[in-house]
């Protein structure tokens, strides 16, 4: 036999081959990925693309509600700033009036502050029975006389636009800041 024959021989066979079984089988024998191989990585980077943008989209969407409730925050902290402009509400320290006591909520109201004991057990007496709780703050030298402990500033004016309403607040109120 010729040479052209044994490499007809060898060739036919490997063409044949080729035809039949596609690329894969010269990239298995290569040692390289086949097409389902290829296909495979390919899904599973989709999937990962997919998973990557689902991800994102969730934290815009929760970045997009905390804004939402930040900018909740702050209409209600320039609406009350505005009634507290409007409404002369004073607001003051609890360092800075002396107070020798422990206060548990951060905001009162105040309705007065009294050097006279029977004054200021008047006024409680008056506030118990209209159905308040009353808190007294004391210096040594006077007593305040302070109801509706809240733990924000908006939750207080809530309670002060319902207590300026009442019979016992007198013209002096006002919401009073302690120093927790």
């Amino acid at each position: 036999m010729n040479m052209k024959t044994q490499i007809a021989r060898f060739i036919l066979p490997v063409v044949f081959i080729c035809l039949l079984s596609g690329c894969d089988f010269i990239r298995k024998v290569a040692g390289r990925p086949t097409s389902a191989d290829l296909n495979k990585a390919r899904e599973n980077k989709i999937q990962l693309i997919a998973k990557e943008r689902a991800k994102a989209d969730s934290i815009a969407a929760e970045q997009q509600r905390l804004q939402a409730i930040a900018d909740s925050i702050v209409a209600v902290q320039k609406a009350d700033s505005a009634y507290i402009a409007d409404n002369n509400v004073i607001i003051r320290g609890a360092s800075t009036l002396g107070l020798d006591q422990f206060l548990p909520y951060p905001y009162y109201i105040s309705l007065g502050i009294f050097r006279n004991k029977r004054n200021s057990a008047a006024k409680v007496s008056q506030v118990r029975k209209a159905g308040y709780e009353v808190t007294i703050g004391r210096n040594g030298y006077c007593d305040f006389i302070l109801i509706c402990g809240r733990e924000t500033l908006h939750d207080v004016l809530e309670a002060y636009k319902e207590v300026v309403q009442q019979s016992f607040c007198p013209a002096d109120k006002l919401i009073f800041e302690s120093d927790k």
